[in-house]
Order: C-alpha cells, then structure tokens, then sequence
C-alpha cells in the first residue's frame, strides 16, 4: 500500500517508477484528467479483485485505478437499470477505435459512443481472453514476450436487460424484438472456467464506462504456484478458518448455501424449459408433417415461427445458464485462492480482502429469466396453411436488418 500511495505522488510529479516485476510504468497522460482512486478506496479493492477473477489470477498487480465519473453518478446509472440484468465487461484499451478511446470518452463527459445503433456494438462478459491467436493481438500466446507484462483495461458496466438469443448466422435477419434491450450471440460452452459472453448492444445509455484499471500481469506466475498440485484434491473448505476469519467466515459459508439453493432453483427452471422445448419442437414436426400434404411453400414459415419460438426458450435458457455458470466460475476461483493459501502461496490479510470482495460479487442480484412461462406448443394448420402464434411478442423476420456490427474487446 505504500509503494502504490507513493505511486500517485510519482504520478502527479510525470515521473516513472518501477513496480514489479521489472516494468518501469509512466501514467499515460490522459490519465491525469480522471479521478484516481487510492488502494484502500471500496472501489479500487472491488476492481482490483473484478480484474483478478477475469484473469483467473492471484497474482495479477493493480498498479491504479481511475475513475471515469464521481460515486454519485455510479450509484444513479445502478438505480437506472435497477431490476435488468446488469453485467461486467473489460475491454482492452489499445483495441478501442479512435473516436472512443480513454481520452475521448472522458471528453465526451464519460460516454461510450455507439456510432451506429442500428448496427450495435459487440460486448463481452466474463473472463478477458488474453491468448487468442485469433486475435492478431500482440500479447497473443504466440507473439507474446515471455514474463510479466504491463495492460490497460476499461471497465465496463453493460444493461444487456432481457437478451434475445441469436446465432452468428443469424444476426441481421431479426431485429431486437419489441421488449428485448440486447441480442445474446449463442456460443457452446460446457467449461465451468470459460465464462465467456458476447452481447449486442444498440442503445449507448446502456452502456456504462466507469473504470481504467492498469494492472502487471505474468501468466506463468500463477502457473507456478500450482506446480504439482494436478493430481492433488483439495478438501480444505471454508469452515477450516471459521475461527480464524470470524464473521466473515460464517457469511460465506451462508452465502454458498444460498447460491446451492439459487443453482438448484436455476435447474428446476432449466428442466421446464427443456421439456417447453421438446413439446415445441415435437408440435413443430406434427404440423410439418400436414403442411406437407398440401403444399412445400407453406414449409418455411413454419420454420420460421418455431424457430422463433426456440429462440426466446434459448434466450431464457441462456441467460439462466450464464447465471450458473457465474455461480460456478467464481466458486471455483476462491477455491483456487483457498488452496494458495493452504500452502502458504497467499497472504492471509490479501486472501481475507478478496473473499469480503468475492462476497460482493456473488450477492450482486440476478434477474429470474421467466418468459418460458408465456411460450406454448400451439402452432396450428387451418384450411389456409396460415401458421397461427398466440405468441404475440414472438418475433418474425425482420425487414430492415443491420448488415456489420462494430466489436469492441479483447480476445
């Protein structure tokens, strides 16, 4: 705390100072116009503890953290969006265009800019994805130079609201439909440990710039702690430092019987939708099965109302599963942390800091994704082979769609 107290003094003077890890870091200038926030600050701890979980690191060193607006206009932007689903999103700063960089946004009052809405911009959740070859990037795995490495991140608060599911494929052929705030872009994922998520946004007031956090980073670091523990099972739980941590311990455990009843709630609701599916796909093949017998045209609006259909499911049944797999990721980073500190890899006083912000994460409230409930397996064939929704706010195909999205983030 002192190195980095003494940081700011550094910062404020255009000087350098080395950190760790060997890197010499100079506070961009932009930075200078923003609100720098001190390490015992609530929100720089809560950053600094956001960022370790969406590297999945113990390790990771917040060099400083900016604010882009005061706590005040925070707090309005939460009551805003108070009941929709509010999410995190980090987005690595040299990828952002140049009329919305750290610089431009604080000049434009702290505003994200989505230059087109009827095209969106492309958001991601969950954890940063630093080694995507993909990506071109040049920290990918391939061109990235061995050690720690010094990075920039914007963070970002995103009201995604209800989303409506989209495959890649099918982006642009249906608008956001009438109720819906984003588009959820499908992905198949089954890895507790890749919470990863991408969504669409269109509307600009949704989209909430808050933080810059700088941070020194060395993957390796972290793989180094854990060497020779592959084929160790940790048992070591919560309640073995009860004694130690007091209250707080006592919370926690609380806290995961909570989130065990939330996944088993979130299971139930799970198991509905499946079976909503099932019946909506079997009343699909039913009325396919007649339309046929008179006539092929009629075959492709049916398709196109089913799969209506199954995409609002999916939009539920998405959201539902990212809210387990948010329950999961982050059980299983504090689990990793537990074994760090079991074997003397973790100071105590920093792993108490991170489980009091971890307890903040995991009470943040989750909106119950229950529009399955208004779905039903009524497709019906008349004499006209007109296919009739009682659906009334399922979307059919749109008529003006957008043809490019602008993606912002770092794969």
């Amino acid at each position: 705390d002192l190195k980095l107290q003494f940081l700011y003094f550094i910062e404020g003077c255009g000087g350098a100072m080395t950190i760790v890890g060997g890197i010499d870091w100079v506070p961009p200038q932009y930075l200078r116009a923003l609100r720098p926030l001190m390490p015992g600050d609530v929100e720089f701890k809560m950053m600094e503890y956001q960022l370790k979980l969406a590297l999945r690191s113990a390790t990771a060193k917040v060099l400083s953290v900016h604010a882009l607006h005061g706590p005040d206009e925070n707090i309005q932007f939460e009551r805003d969006h108070v009941g929709s689903v509010v999410l995190d999103s980090w987005v690595y700063t040299p990828a952002l265009p140049e009329d919305n960089t750290v610089a431009q946004i604080a000049t434009h009052g702290g505003r994200f800019r989505i230059g087109d809405p009827s095209k969106g911009a492309l958001f991601s959740s969950g954890g940063i994805r630093l080694h995507s070859d993909e990506s071109g990037d040049e920290y990918s795995q391939r061109n990235r130079p061995p050690g720690a490495m010094q990075l920039e991140f914007l963070h970002l608060r995103l009201c995604t609201g209800q989303s409506f599911l989209m495959e890649r494929d099918q982006i642009g052929k249906y608008p956001v439909p009438e109720g819906y705030h984003s588009i959820k872009v499908h992905r198949n994922a089954q890895d507790p440990h890749d919470f990863y998520h991408e969504y669409i946004i269109n509307d600009e007031s949704r989209v909430w710039p808050d933080f810059v956090v700088n941070c020194v980073y060395d993957p390796e670091e972290d793989r180094r702690g854990l060497a020779g523990l592959q084929n160790k099972v940790a048992n070591w739980r919560i309640h073995c430092y009860q004694d130690m941590f007091g209250r707080l311990g006592e919370e926690l455990e609380l806290q995961r019987r909570q989130v065990e009843e939330r996944k088993r709630n979130i299971s139930g609701q799970l198991a509905a939708i499946e079976e909503k599916m099932e019946a909506v796909t079997q009343n699909h093949a039913h009325a396919q099965d007649r339309i046929y017998a008179v006539v092929q045209a009629a075959v492709q609006m049916l398709h196109d109302r089913t799969q209506a259909k199954l995409n609002l499911l999916q939009s539920d049944d998405v959201e539902l599963r990212r809210q387990l797999q948010y329950f999961q990721w982050t059980e299983s980073f504090l689990k990793y942390q537990e074994t760090l500190l079991e074997r003397g890899l973790l100071d105590p006083v920093e792993f108490l800091s991170n489980a009091s912000q971890h307890k903040q994460i995991v009470d943040e409230p989750c909106e119950i994704a229950d529009s399955y409930h208004t779905v039903s397996a009524d497709l019906k064939v008349v004499g006209n082979l007109t296919i009739l929704v009682d659906d009334k706010h399922i979307p059919g195909p749109a008529k003006h769609a957008p043809h490019a999205l602008t993606a912002y983030g770092y794969h």
